[in-house]
């Protein structure tokens, strides 16, 4: 059963039945839904409401309806989660950062969603759950959108970050996943199938910046120091980053390594793992092992045995019962990521 919210997040009804349901979380950044049902639940069904499963806090903003007939009529409701709500704000003004993640990434919503200079631009109920994370941030960004700002320094910093109904609010917040002793293997049957990645595509591990100025004037650093054929450079450039804003000179310089290193770490060497859990394993999903979680996945026949996050869980629902695809570790680039230029 799916309850289902207004945009005032009051519960207005529940569905009880549905054909199909995908239910995608994500560790760094908003997770997305598919959702197959009769079409007796449209009344219930309006753009901007929210769908939560019962007794689950996470819940999943209806961003398309799709009503299609074939033998019988079915309603295709497909959105995100909660967080995509910052996607409808940007930047307005550029942002310092100086400090931790948590504090930073508060600093990003309380300015652009929460309590704006501009009344306007506030986006009600929304509420962030400031904590401290021990992980430091130091940058300068403006006129990003604030969603992809967001999951850019969680990504960064390997950080979760999620949404939940609560008491009538969306609470906003940062966590850490666990260190568990648990392996995954199919040899230990707690896989039923496994896919392996591991990609150097668009790799990069040098970088030159190039800071404010023109020609020889111009303010220049490189960070990495691979040599031969391990060598892989790129030129990033940093001009919007201006020294003025910065008390020293030794600090800009840092702004500059930090803005390549973050560059870098977008083209980084890529290793995952695609896999469908065995939901009657010993393992039980969200009770012994969770989103975010690091654990152990090891290939026999691959010689292969790594510590990595669990960064991304698909739960699907259908006639067969529950499914559950696990993506260990990080994602080869996705082609909107590609199309951006990001990576």
């Amino acid at each position: 059963m799916l309850n289902v919210y207004n945009k005032d997040y009051e519960r207005i009804g529940y569905i009880e039945s549905y054909s199909y349901l995908s239910w995608t979380r994500r560790y760094f950044s908003s997770g997305e839904f598919v959702l197959k049902c009769a079409p007796e639940n449209l009344p219930l069904l309006s753009l901007g409401n929210v769908i939560a499963k019962v007794n689950d806090a996470e819940g999943g903003i209806i961003e398309t309806i799709l009503v299609e007939t074939v033998e019988k009529e079915i309603v295709t409701v497909q959105g995100r989660f909660l967080p995509a709500l910052l996607g409808k704000r940007i930047l307005w003004e550029r942002e310092v950062l100086d400090g931790d993640i948590g504090l930073c990434i508060g600093q990003l919503v309380n300015n652009h969603a929460i309590n704006p200079a501009d009344p306007k631009r506030k986006i009600p109920h929304l509420h962030y759950q400031e904590i401290s994370v021990g992980e430091n941030v130091q940058k300068q960004i403006s006129f990003q959108n604030l969603l992809m700002a967001v999951t850019d320094l969680c990504r960064l910093e390997a950080v979760g970050f999620k949404g939940i109904l609560k008491d009538g609010v969306v609470l906003l917040s940062l966590y850490l996943g666990k260190e568990q002793p648990f392996v995954f293997s199919r040899e230990f049957e707690n896989l039923l199938s496994q896919n392996y990645a591991d990609s150097l595509l668009n790799f990069a591990n040098v970088a030159k910046i190039g800071g404010e100025g023109e020609g020889l004037a111009r303010r220049i650093i490189t960070t990495g120091d691979s040599a031969g054929l391990e060598r892989s450079e790129i030129f990033v450039d940093a001009r919007d980053l201006s020294s003025s804003e910065y008390e020293t000179e030794e600090d800009y310089f840092k702004a500059l390594v930090e803005r390549g290193n973050e560059s870098l770490f977008e083209r980084r060497r890529r290793v995952s793992f695609d896999a469908v859990a065995n939901t009657n394993s010993n393992l039980i999903y969200r009770q012994d092992f969770d989103l975010g979680d690091v654990v152990t996945v090891k290939s026999n026949l691959l010689g292969f045995s790594q510590r990595l996050r669990i960064t991304e869980v698909i739960e699907t629902y259908d006639e067969n019962g529950l499914h559950v695809d696990l993506v260990f570790g990080d994602p080869l680039p996705t082609l909107g990521e590609r199309l951006k230029g990001v990576i």
